[in-house]
C-alpha cells in the first residue's frame, strides 16, 4: 500500500485500497489547518495569561486534559481570515505566491528578532 507521507508511516488508509494523489492532499491540508487551529488557540490563550490581550472566552472541551480548549472567537476570526484571502486574492496561484512572501518575511523577522536577542546577551 501506498503512503502520503514520504516516510512511508503516517498516513495509510484503513480500507485496503490504494491512497491517490488527492487523498495525500486533502491528508495533508487537514493536518495543515488542524495545526494552525491549535497554534492560534495556544497563542492567544497565552496572550491572554499574560495580559496582552483581553479575556476571552475560553471552553475547556476535556476535564481530564489539560490545554484542550475551544475559543469561538478566535475560530470566527481564523474563518473569517480564510474567507477574506481566498476572495482577496482570486485564485490559487496569487494565494500561493503570498504564502511564499509571509514565509520569506517570516524567515527574515525571526533572524533579526535572534540576531537582537544574540545581541543583548
Amino acid at each position: 500500500m501506498e503512503s502520503c507521507f514520504p516516510n512511508g508511516r503516517a498516513g495509510r488508509h484503513l480500507l485496503g485500497r490504494r491512497s491517490t494523489r488527492w487523498d495525500c492532499l486533502s491528508a495533508r491540508r487537514i493536518i495543515a489547518s488542524q495545526a494552525i487551529i491549535s497554534g492560534a488557540y495556544s497563542l492567544t490563550q497565552q496572550a491572554i495569561q499574560l495580559g496582552f490581550l483581553p479575556r476571552m472566552r475560553v471552553l475547556h472541551t476535556a476535564s481530564h486534559e489539560k490545554g484542550q480548549i475551544y475559543m469561538p472567537m478566535v475560530n470566527w476570526l481564523l474563518a473569517a481570515g480564510t474567507l477574506g484571502a481566498v476572495v482577496t486574492f482570486g485564485s490559487s496561484d496569487a494565494l500561493g505566491g503570498a504564502y511564499g512572501i509571509a514565509v520569506s518575511m517570516l524567515m527574515a523577522i525571526t533572524t533579526v528578532l535572534a540576531a537582537l536577542v544574540a545581541l543583548q546577551l
